[in-house]
């Protein structure tokens, strides 16, 4: 989730086997046309936040090392969709376990608790900022999140006279450890 780090698509990952074949990325379509086409970290966020991701290993940059260290990433469980129709809110409660996959040499193990709240806070933001991107700029719902608020009325004429879709509402990541 490193933002310098390159978000691969199909046709761009240097392939150096006999097999040429590769999937990176996925494609997001509206009313039956393709819209918009996502790389490789945008994916695993899809899968995080979708609860379909099962393991994943993945780079940051930290300020307590300049190099990356890498994390292999569990998702222990579907995450959990906590909307409050009246704040607006969304929050999603993604269930991740994480270990240090490997450390650059200069990395001290005192220093292991503030870098995982770092990558902690990294893997909040980056998911907002995925929502918040789906939502506002390509103005799709990819995580049927509508269809988790309807749960919250009593009948489909309320949700549909509360125009869930045309309403801008907040979405918050959590991360947490089970």
């Amino acid at each position: 989730f490193e933002k310098d780090m390159k978000n691969y698509r199909a046709g761009e990952v240097a392939i150096q086997n006999a097999n040429k074949g590769e999937a990176m990325g996925m494609a997001i379509f509206k009313d039956g046309k393709m819209i918009a086409d996502l790389g490789g970290i945008e994916s695993e966020l899809y899968n995080m936040l979708l609860g379909t991701l099962e393991r994943s290993f993945i780079s940051f940059g930290s300020e307590v090392s300049k190099k990356p260290v890498t994390l292999r990433l569990d998702q222990v469980r579907r995450p959990k969709y906590e909307i409050k129709v009246k704040d607006r809110t969304i929050k999603i409660h993604v269930f991740l376990e994480s270990d240090i996959y490997s450390l650059p040499v200069d990395f001290k193990t005192e220093q292991i608790d503030k870098f995982e709240e770092e990558a902690k806070l990294c893997i909040e933001q980056t998911c907002q900022d995925f929502v918040a991107y789906c939502r506002d700029t390509l103005d799709v719902d990819v995580l049927n999140l509508s269809n988790v608020a309807k749960r919250n009325f009593w009948t489909i004429g309320k949700y549909e006279e509360f125009d869930f879709e045309n309403k801008h509402y907040v979405v918050g990541a959590v991360v947490k450890d089970d």
